[in-house]
């Protein structure tokens, strides 16, 4: 029998290896993968030794290694701006704000690509250098801004122009020649092609578009379209066939118009494609009924209009106005479950036994007409007893309505899926889109009785399409990663709360830590700690369960006027149940991995944009404000300063070192506190402050206070 040759792995064939073990690996394990004995192991612990100090692998216990922090390859990247050598720099499209992510250089190695720039967000192989340095590859533009800036254009004495980028990562000057100014002013917000090389951090562009001037209060909403290329307008081609729509048949549907169904939804809700009743049996357990707009008959395969659909990926939502998926004649008017109205749906039935677990559900396109468009605050109040003239007719169908809640909430809860207080600020416009109120948007009974009926359905539809069998876009939510949970465990341990690292995580792992803190001045941070230690959700053609909800088996269905997943999803039951016409076709199955990841990075996107524009509301509501002063709770601590949140808006803003006090300061990197020697005070994770707004930047959305005891 042939001897096995002791050979030493090279740094790529090592990595490779623990990257792709689905085991355990320490020192024993590789010795034994590569037949490595005798001095060659002395040779082996230098390669670990190395490629540990250059951060490309961690230690996960004393003896055991993997790879630290790695991106996937191919991955979804928004290109964010350029470094001091010109070249375009990108970060994960997935990654959260303020979370740190390693360097991404966008390489161009000769191969003929759509030309790309700043705020494209493009499919990329990744190459990695160390651990903080990747090149990327672009393999396909998924949404275009094309090579262009977006900016503010400021006029000179020599009619030249200087652009000020919207973008506070941009830090490259760029100057406009009088040829190629477009007779832009002074505060136009502008579209700018960028060309010539970088000099002195200088780099020549023309302006290619006006979009608008800052004059104009809807400014914000205007800079967040126009740098993420939102397209606010569709092609002729997809109005023709919107003109040309047919009409659904009757006869292809069950006639359910006379039955008790109502929409829910927020009161500057701009789309209606859920609605819902539910009726209660003598011995406790209940039908629910959900009606999902059939968006599915009219927009089909091989159109304009899908393919239109498809490429924007989903809605857009801004304070003002919103950059609908489908067009308003579809979103607002055939697809909108508007009261009193006829409209076509695909239904989604289920039995429920007294204590909220599921026992059967069935698919079927249904006629309705809802009784009544309702808001969460009606019901609520109805919950309450307080009844208004459009609730009041309705008492029955909403009280059952509040006691499937109660039980299926406590089902929820008993499964373990995770508690989180996600804030969403609900920012408040006049008729001239001016800021008038900025408040945390209300979670209440209402909102999350709406959210079980939905979550149930999209349960019922991942189902039924994985047991007939056909692809289907799932709602993946992986559990943390290592590196994730590090980060959390280490950050709970400043507030004693204490953690058990050695045992798989369970969402109700989450919940523990959150209901301990309940009662304590810590509550908000250790929620948001807990948020941002989750994976982001996206889409896959691969199940891998949903753990934010503890569910097995997740897609999206419910929302197919602002999502295209939930389209698929409805074509897919379709050809499951062999419903009609408008379902899944052969050709479609075979581009759903390429679909998962464009809608994956389209909602990414989108919420960007959507974030985008809310800091710069928010900008211009501080803006009176500046030399006020506010509480707010201290949310993270850099050696360069803190980031508060105001208690009263749940704004975010930064105080700079200068702006803590006059003294000497220490930063304590490991108990992440900073104390200020002249006046003795120590600032911590958490401590309530008092903090003056010093000055507010609406271009970018940026507010700076000072402390103020």
């Amino acid at each position: 029998m042939a001897k096995k040759v002791s050979k030493l792995p090279t740094m790529e064939e090592l990595v490779e290896f623990l990257r792709t073990s689905e085991y355990k690996v320490g020192k024993r394990e590789i010795a034994n993968a590569f037949n490595i004995k005798g001095d060659d192991r002395i040779a082996l612990k230098q390669m670990l030794h190395k490629l540990d100090e250059e951060g490309i692998i961690e230690r996960h216990s004393r003896k055991d290694f993997g790879i630290r922090n790695e991106l996937k390859s191919p991955a979804a990247l928004q290109i964010i701006g350029t470094d001091g050598n010109g070249d375009l720099i990108a970060r994960p499209e997935d990654a959260e704000n303020g979370e740190k992510v390693p360097t991404i250089i966008i390489t161009d190695d000769g191969n003929v690509i759509p030309k790309v720039g700043v705020g494209d967000m493009v499919l990329a192989k990744l190459s990695r250098q160390n651990a903080d340095l990747y090149y990327a590859k672009v393999l396909k533009r998924i949404s275009a801004v094309g090579g262009r800036l977006v900016a503010v254009y400021q006029s000179n004495a020599n009619g030249e122009g200087i652009l000020l980028p919207v973008d506070r990562q941009i830090k490259t000057r760029f100057t406009v020649g009088r040829r190629y100014g477009m007779n832009a002013k002074t505060g136009d917000i502008v579209i700018a092609e960028i060309y010539g090389d970088i000099r002195d951090n200088v780099r020549p562009a023309k302006v290619i578009k006006i979009a608008g001037n800052t004059d104009n209060p809807r400014f914000s909403t205007t800079i967040a379209i126009a740098k993420y290329g939102l397209p606010i307008s569709f092609s002729g081609a997809v109005a023709a066939e919107v003109g040309a729509l047919p009409s659904y048949n009757p006869a292809d549907y069950t006639d359910m118009t006379d039955k008790t169904i109502v929409t829910v939804d927020g009161e500057d809700a701009r789309d209606f494609d859920d609605a819902v009743a539910v009726v209660f049996d003598d011995d406790g357990t209940f039908t629910a009924y959900v009606a999902i707009a059939d968006v599915a008959h009219y927009v089909r395969v091989r159109t304009h209009l899908d393919a239109a659909a498809r490429e924007r990926g989903n809605s857009v939502y801004f304070p003002d106005q919103a950059i609908h998926m489908l067009p308003v004649e579809l979103a607002s008017d055939l697809c909108s479950l508007r009261e009193g109205e006829i409209r076509p749906t695909i239904m989604c039935e289920m039995r429920f036994s007294a204590d909220g677990h599921k026992i059967s559900h069935r698919f079927y396109r249904a006629l309705i007409k809802s009784r009544a468009r309702l808001t969460y605050t009606q019901v609520m109040h109805a919950f309450d007893g307080d009844y208004d003239d459009k609730t009041l007719p309705l008492k029955d169908d909403i009280a059952a309505l509040h006691r499937s809640w109660q039980i299926l909430r406590k089902a929820s809860l008993d499964r373990g899926a995770l508690l989180i207080d996600a804030p969403e600020s609900k920012i408040t416009l006049n008729a001239a889109g001016n800021v008038t109120g900025i408040s945390k948007r209300e979670r209440t009974a209402a909102t999350e009785m709406i959210e079980e009926l939905m979550i149930m359905a999209n349960v019922a539809a991942a189902e039924t399409l994985t047991d007939a069998e056909v692809p289907a876009l799932f709602r993946v939510h992986e559990s943390p990663s290592a590196e994730k949970l590090g980060y959390l465990y280490e950050f709970l341990g400043m507030f004693n709360v204490t953690v058990n690292p050695g045992k798989k995580v369970t969402p109700e792992d989450f919940n523990h830590i959150i209901r301990s803190s309940y009662d304590t001045p810590f509550y908000d941070i250790i929620n948001d700690a807990v948020m941002r230690s989750q994976m982001k959700a996206c889409y896959s053609t691969e199940n891998r369960g949903h753990f934010g909800l503890a569910l097995d088996s997740y897609v999206h269905f419910t929302s197919p006027i602002r999502r295209y997943a939930d389209i698929v999803t409805a074509r897919g039951l379709i050809r499951a149940l062999h419903l009609g016409e408008g379902g899944l076709e052969n050709a479609e199955i075979r581009s759903l991995d390429n679909v998962a990841v464009h809608v994956s990075a389209t909602e990414r996107q989108a919420e960007q944009a959507e974030r985008d524009a809310e800091f710069r509301y928010v900008g211009l509501y501080m803006r009176d404000k500046v030399g006020k002063t506010f509480d707010a709770y201290i949310v993270s601590i850099v050696r360069f300063g803190l980031f508060v949140r105001l208690k009263s808006f749940g704004i975010d803003g930064f105080v700079p070192i200068s702006g803590i006090g006059g003294g000497t300061f220490s930063y304590d990197s490991d108990k992440k506190t900073v104390i200020d020697y002249n006046s003795g005070i120590e600032y911590r994770l958490g401590d309530m402050v008092k903090v003056k707004l010093e000055e507010v930047l609406p271009l970018v959305g940026g507010l700076t206070f000072s402390v103020r005891e």
